[in-house]
């Protein structure tokens, strides 16, 4: 519109680099689109297809990857089309990779994790029964009670346990006192830290604290949110914001653990592949795999819960840091480890 004005001065091309790899771009691709072709969704009986992929640089923060689906062609996007995709319940508009909210469920017990190093509270213990009953917390000025919190029934009950094993072996229980350990306002503080854009306002944080240690509760995260996560721990404890153009000044450094207590994750991340809830699932590859499962209850009646699976690769020198999220896909071992094994595959990684 301003075309016609006399001050007009059409505007200088410029060409804008992006940090994708389109060769791990189209492998996350195909990963995921393979894999949730491969399950079925409970509820219809088609293959399942909403996820997203996201594959970070760990020393850049650099988006190597960044996968969403369902997704539509540009191209051919008219008011017609776009009525029409706005309509369907699969929201393929929606960009999932960077704009999708959902419950970390395990995932985010990385962050819980974060916390009790930086509260120098991580040698906590407790004895692990697979159930727990009558909590009671205080937050608010209110206290509050829960009947009781449960392991997956799946588990057996975990026994005394540490930080370590508690994420190696993915005790909700453990996680559970560890928020209430912590206190609404550490672990608020230490989510807020990592950059998550949807926390809970303080209220419901302090209401729902026990939950949201495990990752449950009204946190919601994306997946972009959950690779960061992954690279901050490759990293050394260094965040770096995940950046999509390559041109520019780079991403200003965070650091949010100190090298040691980075490391002490990493390493509980590594047994989760070797011994833990992703056991074996890697072997075959020539460098290990450091990571977290998800199961995310997510709140809406008898809907499956949602597939993740965080982590960074090779795990003795991280190159790359990577989230993984299938909708309703179920346990994350089932199905988002398998999506994430073939996209490190393609990615060409050297390492032990």
């Amino acid at each position: 519109r301003a075309k016609d004005l006399p001050w007009f001065r059409a505007p200088v091309a410029r060409d804008v680099t992006l940090t994708l790899n389109s060769r791990l771009q189209t492998a996350a691709l195909a990963a995921l689109a393979d894999g949730m072709h491969g399950v079925r969704d409970r509820r219809t009986g088609k293959p399942l297809d909403r996820g997203a992929v996201v594959v970070l640089d760990v020393a850049t923060g650099g988006v190597l990857a960044s996968v969403t689906s369902p997704s539509f062609d540009p191209s051919n996007l008219t008011p017609t089309v776009i009525k029409a995709l706005n309509a369907n319940h699969d929201h393929a508009l929606l960009n999932r990779a960077v704009s999708g909210s959902y419950p970390p469920g395990s995932t985010f017990k990385i962050v819980t994790a974060s916390a009790l190093l930086a509260a120098h509270k991580a040698d906590m213990t407790l004895v692990c029964r697979h159930i727990d009953e009558n909590i009671y917390w205080h937050a608010n000025g209110v206290t509050y009670a829960r009947r009781r919190f449960v392991d997956d029934e799946t588990d057996r009950p975990h026994g005394l346990i540490g930080m370590d094993d508690a994420i190696t072996q993915s005790c909700n229980i453990y996680f559970a006192h560890a928020g209430l350990t912590l206190g609404e306002t550490a672990l608020r503080a230490t989510a807020q830290s990592f950059g998550f854009a949807r926390l809970p306002s303080a209220y419901d944080f302090g209401a729902n604290l026990p939950d949201i240690g495990y990752g449950q509760g009204p946190m919601l995260v994306s997946p972009i949110e959950m690779a960061s996560v992954a690279q901050t721990i490759a990293n050394g404890g260094v965040r770096l914001k995940p950046a999509y153009l390559l041109a520019g000044p780079p991403p200003a450094p965070t650091t949010l653990l100190a090298p040691g207590d980075a490391g002490r994750i990493a390493g509980a991340m590594l047994r989760v592949t070797q011994t833990g809830t992703a056991s074996g699932r890697f072997a075959d590859l020539p460098f290990s795999v450091a990571g977290k499962t998800g199961t995310a209850q997510n709140n809406a009646g008898d809907e499956v819960a949602h597939s993740w699976f965080i982590g960074f690769a090779p795990a003795d020198h991280p190159k790359i840091a990577f989230a993984v999220l299938v909708e309703n896909g179920g346990y994350g071992a089932a199905v988002a480890v398998p999506i994430a094994h073939r996209i490190l595959q393609s990615a060409n990684l050297t390492g032990k």
